[in-house]
């Protein structure tokens, strides 16, 4: 979009389309929340057949998966974001490191947030069930 351009040129920063759109006055935060819950549905439909964890050995697969199984991950469209979300209870055991590692078995392997933002995330007595940004 021709202000994104605008934004980015003057001050270097990549503001998302949605928060111009509110910033305009064109949507409020209810409809851009529900453009991106839509965009995130159909991003999880259209990945189903997303191959496995190309882990090492079988037993390493099913420890990450033992951990993982109750998240999923959604890329973006322009694949410039990844959120991921719980689907259901909060995974025992998660750790930052077999969040990164779940992540890279998604293909997520760069621009991924702080370590101390994934660890406040994971510490939450209960996990939001709105998307987490994880990587842009």
């Amino acid at each position: 979009m021709v202000v994104q351009d605008l934004i980015f040129s003057r001050t270097k920063i990549h503001m998302p389309i949605g928060k111009v759109l509110k910033e305009m006055g064109a949507l409020n935060q209810v409809q851009i929340d529900s453009v991106l819950a839509a965009q995130i549905s159909l991003s999880t439909e259209n990945s189903e057949g997303d191959p496995g964890c190309p882990c090492e050995s079988p037993d390493e697969e099913d420890a990450l998966h033992g951990q993982t199984k109750h998240l999923s991950v959604t890329i973006s469209k322009d694949k410039l974001s990844a959120f991921i979300s719980p689907s259901g209870q909060k995974p025992e055991g998660l750790t930052v490191a077999v969040l990164k590692e779940f992540l890279q078995s998604r293909s997520v392997v760069s621009g991924l947030v702080a370590d101390e933002v994934l660890e406040r995330y994971l510490a939450q007595e209960k996990l939001p069930m709105e998307p987490f940004k994880v990587a842009s």
